[in-house]
């Protein structure tokens, strides 16, 4: 990349971040912010988020934010709201209306719905004294800023604003409404976020199929069980039909054969393995595993009996 164009990348990412910061230091604002997070929180309805263009996508994206932190909210676009979209609003939604300017055209039907229903609006735009600002009952006014972009005119620096505003308000309500991991996990089963939040239980693998080797069996015997099987791991028994004392990974098929002949399971396992209850998260038990050095960990019942295997590969 050349200096000038490193220099104009730099510019739009300090002109951005510049402002996210003086926003963060307006206490008004942050007490707007407090408020309409109440607002929304004590809502009993679906929160409707509204915006036209930019400022429509910026939406879009805070309603998923929204929805992902438990507070059930819809998009409605402001033209199709003129034509038979206004039923989607409850008698007790709260809207969120986005538009930078605070007057755009298209969100007076909306507005005027909303007044003649009762529904509160909270405004989120750059002036109090706008349209918009003033339709509404609690206004989100951020002021305005330099676009980053070099003409100054696209919109760049005011939907960062929106997105940062609705993000801290979006947190905001969880917070109001007592979020907690395990419900973050309810509504992310897919993905990395929802492996991490899993609990060991379902991520285990059962003891009953899980390979198995006595702790006095020869280390060359273990190698060769590990290859056979796809598991990555041997549980490491007593003997072969009594107490688990540990869990033996594919790390020793990196070992020197020949000095796996001369030595014992016991010799090169752990035999104080990682231990994770039923109901520990995949994420906790990974830093556990991270902080022992080891790529699996037993995983017991209420009784303190292991019952499975996790593996530091399926915690996400």
């Amino acid at each position: 990349m050349s200096a000038p164009r490193a220099r104009l990348v730099a510019d739009v990412l300090e002109t951005e971040a510049a402002a996210i910061m003086t926003v963060a230091g307006d206490d008004r604002l942050l007490t707007a912010v407090d408020a309409a997070a109440e607002l929304i929180a004590t809502s009993r309805d679906t929160l409707i988020v509204a915006g036209v263009g930019k400022s429509g996508h910026v939406a879009r994206k805070l309603v998923a934010s929204f929805a992902s932190l438990g507070k059930r909210s819809a998009f409605l676009h402001p033209a199709e709201a003129s034509h038979g979209d206004l039923g989607m609003i409850g008698e007790e939604s709260v809207l969120l209306v986005l538009s930078n300017s605070g007057e755009t055209r298209e969100l007076s039907d909306l507005l005027a719905f909303a007044e003649m229903n009762g529904n509160p609006v909270i405004g989120l735009t750059a002036s109090a004294t706008s349209t918009l600002g003033r339709a509404s009952r609690i206004v989100l006014a951020h002021g305005r800023h330099r676009e980053a972009c070099r003409n100054g005119l696209a919109p760049t620096t005011s939907t960062t604003l929106a997105i940062a505003i609705g993000d801290a308000l979006a947190v905001a309500v969880s917070d109001i409404i007592g979020f907690r991991p395990e419900d973050f996990h309810r509504f992310h089963p897919g993905g990395r976020l929802g492996t991490a939040l899993s609990k060991a239980g379902t991520l285990m693998v059962p003891i009953e199929d899980c390979p198995s080797i006595a702790w006095d069996a020869p280390a060359i015997e273990a190698a060769l069980a590990l290859a056979i099987e796809n598991t990555g791991f041997l549980v490491i028994r007593a003997s072969l039909r009594s107490k688990i004392i540990g869990v033996l990974t594919g790390d020793i098929l990196r070992r020197d054969p020949a000095g796996l002949a001369s030595c014992s399971v016991a010799e090169i396992a752990a035999l104080e393995p990682v231990l994770v209850s039923v109901d520990e998260t995949a994420q906790s038990a990974r830093n556990l595993m991270l902080a022992a050095g080891v790529h699996a960990c037993l995983v017991h019942d209420a009784a303190g009996t292991p019952i499975g295997v996790l593996r530091i590969a399926d915690c996400g």
